[in-house]
């Protein structure tokens, strides 16, 4: 399922949030509108840091994957049967990757994560919308099966300098970049930007990183958040039909071919329709 998104982004820079005025949230929109409280990163030089549409910020090592690969013998149903499609050529996971926005790491952090879990963090800019505070594991870890006790650390939070604002009635998921394979996990949530526009991120490390110092430079591809409008769908059994399948079938095959660029860009052209 595609998810559709607002119309396209729109960038509103302030030099402060305190010069909103009620003017500015009585006004609707069809955008994904965003802005910071910290001056320096409206400069236009550094637009890089900005939120990104996230078909700008795909994973590198996709870029690498082949279309096709060779089947082994083994696999071969006939003798036609020479190669099989990768994920390249998977529309779910194309559509997947080129929904809602990606915000990159605004700015260079250190971080030491000691053994009794206090923490230590540095940064090229002290600003309280730059800074990182902690959730206590009692606030979340302590509750998790033992597997995940054992295996994560602590649990900072990013307080992120940027403010996101949607149309009335659609909310954001935050996610974490599955397919970029970091060593540290945003936690998944839903926040009502229609209404509450901090995007603060929630972020657990693992102990594997205990004593360790961690570099994470700015441009780092950090937090993934995805629009949708909030309604409820109703949920309805319905008898099965033959047609049914033969249906699904046809266009899961149709959009097989070239799935990866194909459906990115249907995806894209709906996205600018709105």
């Amino acid at each position: 399922m595609v998810i559709k998104q607002p119309d396209k982004l729109a960038i509103i820079n302030l030099k402060n949030e305190n010069t909103m005025n009620w003017k500015f949230w009585k006004k609707q929109s069809d955008k994904l509108e965003f802005w910071t409280e910290y001056p320096p990163l409206s400069d236009p030089s550094l637009s890089y840091l900005w939120p990104q549409p996230a078909s700008k910020l795909f994973p590198e090592w996709i870029k690498d994957v082949p279309k096709e690969q060779p089947l082994p013998e083994q696999f071969r149903k006939n003798i036609f049967e020479k190669t099989f499609p990768t994920i390249k050529k998977c529309p779910v996971f194309a559509e997947t990757l080129v929904q809602g926005v990606i915000i990159p790491l605004w700015q260079d952090y250190k971080i030491l994560i000691n053994e009794d879990l206090s923490y230590h963090w540095e940064g090229r800019v002290k600003h309280h919308s730059l800074k990182i505070d902690v959730h206590p594991n009692p606030q979340y870890i302590n509750f998790l099966p033992q597997h995940e006790r054992d295996r994560l650390a602590t649990t900072l939070k990013f307080v992120c300098p940027w403010h996101i604002k949607t149309p009335p009635g659609w909310s954001c998921y935050q996610m974490p970049l599955y397919y970029h394979f970091q060593d540290w996990s945003v936690l998944l949530g839903s926040i009502r930007t229609d209404t509450h526009h901090e995007i603060n991120t929630q972020v657990a490390f693992p102990k594997s990183l205990i004593g360790k110092e961690i570099l994470i430079p700015r441009g780092t591809p950090w937090a993934w958040y995805v629009p949708y409008k909030r309604q409820t769908l109703g949920l309805e059994h319905i008898e099965y039909d033959p047609i049914m399948s033969q249906a699904s079938w046809y266009s899961s095959i149709s959009k097989f071919y070239d799935g990866y660029t194909t459906s990115g860009k249907k995806d894209r052209k709906d996205t600018k329709k709105g």
